[in-house]
């Protein structure tokens, strides 16, 4: 039997300002100039036309009195973290820093000009702009790599922790006691979306998640996942993109309980936000089932480690060297309608799913590193004309960091199964 499962944004963007929570927009990146005694700032949601200040034209745009000798410096708020660049003396010598980062590197060239070129020769031949990153994962809110809910490094988590949470080693579908049904080969296509607020910052995200499923051994006892989810980010303007491939075991040890080994990897880049990097995530997922009184039950832990990658794009060299150790524990209660004393009728034989996750990484410094998640989901397996397994949710996240770092962010599913 082939099954697809599809999902869809599905709750309203009313619903999402009020649960998520306003924050005021900020400019990703904020530039502030001094020079011959004035100061000016100018904010940009694109790392380029950031950096382009500090050319002298448009230092000159922002300083009128500034020429090529003045003494000047600037600092960037780059989505969080500090940057700073001047020209300390009159003559051509720039000077570059970053404080998180341990990075202070002069340049001297025979113009101004010359002398920026040379700092972008030191950030291609250097893994310079993969310790910025790495700085960039703890001090910023909207890192595509990691430290955030809607980050690559969380996701792989999120979805490995998924897909060996809802499988069951024969393939057995979940929930609504008595309705369960087994399949030997399972396709998987959709569509989710999140949307993701902190105190100043708010993201989109868009996924795509495909997915491949089959049976191995005797009756199918052995099941096999592929997920290969594409997402796409927009914050506040500001897009990236990222892809990964996930590949895991669901193995029988008793009747009720599993093991789901998994190694994934993927990757995220944003011209916007001039980030880009790989990792690589290996874990083991355990799923213990049971059911009392029609309700069924399922407890998950996860405990996994994720590095990563170095990544060559065009002349640049880059690795973050992030690695962190990460474990997610969760739980699962399906509760028929019918125990509830009602029933959907277009979810003939259906259930109410409610589930609580925990997420925690160790290792690299992370701007949050903790993500709580609550949700629910309705629905049925007993549809015959669009498929089973139909189900509609809604999932709550919060994620916190050691300094008091905070975000809020809110999912709603709506997917399928035939």
């Amino acid at each position: 039997m082939i099954s697809t499962r599809f999902r869809a944004a599905a709750i309203a963007c009313g619903l999402i300002a009020v649960t998520a929570g306003q924050a005021m927009a900020a400019d990703l990146f904020t530039v502030t100039v001094t020079s011959n005694g004035v100061t000016d700032t100018a904010g940009f949601n694109s790392a380029q036309d950031a950096i382009n200040q500090f050319k002298n034209g448009q230092l000159s745009a922002l300083i009128p009195t500034y020429t090529s000798t003045s003494i000047a410096s600037g600092a960037v708020d780059y989505r969080g973290l500090t940057v700073m660049a001047s020209f300390p003396t009159t003559g051509t010598t720039l000077r570059f820093q970053v404080p998180a980062a341990g990075i202070d590197q002069t340049f001297t060239g025979t113009t101004r000009d010359s002398s920026q070129q040379l700092l972008v020769d030191y950030l291609k031949k250097s893994n310079a702009y993969g310790t910025i990153m790495h700085a960039l994962a703890a001090a910023s809110p909207v890192d595509p790599v990691a430290g955030n809910p809607s980050s690559l490094q969380s996701n792989l988590v999120s979805q490995g922790f998924g897909a060996a949470f809802s499988t069951t080693p024969n393939g057995a579908n979940f929930g609504a006691t008595g309705q369960r049904t087994s399949s030997s080969n399972l396709i998987g296509a959709g569509l989710s979306y999140g949307h993701f607020t902190g105190s100043t910052y708010s993201s989109d995200a868009y996924t795509i998640p495909l997915s491949y499923a089959f049976g191995v051994g005797k009756n199918d006892d052995y099941r096999v996942q592929i997920d290969l989810p594409l997402t796409y980010l927009n914050t506040q303007g500001a897009q990236s993109g990222a892809v990964s491939l996930g590949v895991g075991v669901t193995v029988p040890v008793t009747e009720n309980w599993s093991l789901t080994p998994r190694v994934s990897a993927g990757a995220t880049g944003s011209i916007s936000l001039a980030s880009a990097a790989a990792l690589y995530a290996l874990s083991v997922t355990s799923a213990y089932r049971f059911s009392h009184n029609d309700y069924d039950f399922v407890i998950g832990n996860m405990l996994g480690y994720s590095h990563s990658i170095n990544v060559t794009l065009g002349s640049y060299s880059v690795d973050p060297h992030l690695s962190n150790v990460f474990t997610k524990n969760g739980a699962m209660v399906a509760i028929p309608f019918s125990k509830m004393g009602t029933d959907i009728g277009f979810l003939p034989g259906g259930d109410l799913q409610l589930f609580l996750t925990d997420t925690y990484f160790t290792g690299s410094k992370l701007y949050e590193n903790n993500i709580i998640e609550a949700g629910f989901s309705v629905g049925s397996s007993r549809l015959q004309v669009i498929g089973h397994d139909v189900r509609i949710g809604l999932t709550y996240l919060h994620g916190t960091g050691d300094s008091g770092h905070s975000s809020n962010g809110l999912i709603g599913n709506l997917g399928f199964k035939f």
